[in-house]
């Protein structure tokens, strides 16, 4: 099975030297345990642009989905035998960040 672990910010910046060393440790855990897949963090939601083609609208705004304090940041994709222990991860990847975490798993 293969979950998605989003990342939230409240606050423009980047993590601090420890939590980028327990992040790093995280990966480093998930890789070897082939658990990992991809992992990425994202530009601040001033870069965003909401996208909708929908009925050939073909709309294009300035804004971020996401006009709240809160936004998504990063994420990782990972692959684990039991929602359980991915669920126990994603909890470990909120502890080491010091931030909020969604965690889904992918259809």
């Amino acid at each position: 099975m293969r979950f998605l672990i989003s990342e939230t910010e409240g606050q423009e910046g980047t993590a601090t030297p420890g939590e980028m060393a327990a992040i790093d440790a995280f990966n480093d855990g998930l890789s070897e345990r082939g658990q990992f897949i991809l992992a990425r963090g994202l530009f601040v939601p001033d870069s965003a642009k909401l996208l909708d083609n929908g009925k050939n609208i073909c709309g294009i705004t300035t804004d971020p989905l996401n006009n709240g304090s809160e936004y998504l940041s990063g994420f990782w994709m990972i692959e684990c035998d039991c929602t359980a222990h991915s669920k126990d991860l994603a909890l470990k990847a909120s502890k080491n960040c010091n931030r909020k975490f969604e965690f889904n798993q992918l259809l």
